[in-house]
């Protein structure tokens, strides 16, 4: 799932709020929710979603998951987990932590 421009960006520019686009991350984040980025966390240092930048394209929203006894870790989206990736944790490019997801819908 790849994320468009930022909506919104704090002051300090630690937190940064996207618009999720697709269903790559559901059920955990659906099409349209907002996520909020905290900027400061460039390392995969616990298990959750992060703001990954790819060679190949826009960054996109991953979980990585710590793999125990070295470096590796496991990205994937959350609608395949079966689909995961694995890389030393040193190869990847952290934009930024997800804090929280909200659900905006319209009444």
């Amino acid at each position: 799932m790849n994320v468009t421009t930022p909506l919104q960006a704090h002051p300090r520019k630690r937190f940064t709020v996207y618009e999720v686009p697709s269903d790559y991350m559901s059920p955990t984040m659906q099409p349209g929710d907002l996520v909020e980025i905290d900027s400061t966390v460039t390392r995969a240092h616990a298990d959750g979603v992060y703001l990954v930048a790819f060679p190949a394209g826009m960054p996109a929203l991953r979980r990585i998951q710590a793999l125990l006894g070295n470096n590796r870790v496991r990205v994937f989206c959350d609608q395949d987990p079966a689909a995961a990736d694995e890389c030393d944790s040193k190869d990847l490019r952290i934009l930024g932590r997800a804090t929280r997801a909200m659900n905006v819908r319209q009444l």
